[in-house]
């Protein structure tokens, strides 16, 4: 059993990608459990019962680039007078609009977003991988990867600093 980084497949991804609606509403209309979840048990135990330990113990790396669907609504909201996609949590009369996705201050200025924010721990993480990367690499390396630290970290933060206003207790407004 593998563990760890899951090994890509640009053939396996499009694959998934292209298989059409038509090929779906067939099955569908031979069997009316097709597609369902968690059905897989009672077809193949073995495949079911591999599949998901397999994606238990492995992970992919390009998890944090893929668009993933939200289950609460987002709004449009001009934030930093720009119309973004965001997420309003409320906690008491406090009203926090986190915006969704990339985020693009992180980018360009790195850890003055989360220090902005009030994120210390965040802030300090990123400050602590940029330090450490200079001391590293040099000055010259400390840049190439100070850089993709603000590219990682890009994508993530949105989403880490929703996560730790609801593990403060703030609720998401629908």
């Amino acid at each position: 059993m593998k563990l760890g980084l899951r090994t890509p497949s640009i053939k396996k991804s499009l694959s998934a990608r292209t298989t059409g609606k038509l090929k779906r509403s067939v099955k569908k209309s031979i069997n009316p459990f097709s597609g369902k979840k968690g059905i897989g048990i009672f077809t193949d135990p073995k495949k079911s019962i591999y599949n998901k330990v397999y994606n238990k113990t492995t992970f992919d790396g390009f998890s944090s680039i893929k668009n993933k669907t939200y289950d609460y609504q987002e709004t449009e909201y001009a934030y930093n007078n720009f119309s973004r996609r965001c997420i309003q949590v409320k906690k008491n009369d406090d009203s926090i609009f986190v915006p969704v996705g990339f985020e693009q201050g992180v980018f360009f200025v790195g850890a003055l977003v989360p220090l902005s924010r009030k994120d210390y721990i965040n802030f300090i993480k990123i400050i602590l991988l940029q330090f450490i990367f200079f001391k590293a690499a040099g000055f010259s390396g400390g840049v190439f990867l100070s850089i993709i630290v603000n590219i990682i970290y890009s994508f993530q933060y949105n989403k880490i600093y929703l996560k730790k206003l609801l593990k403060k207790g703030y609720l998401i407004v629908e």
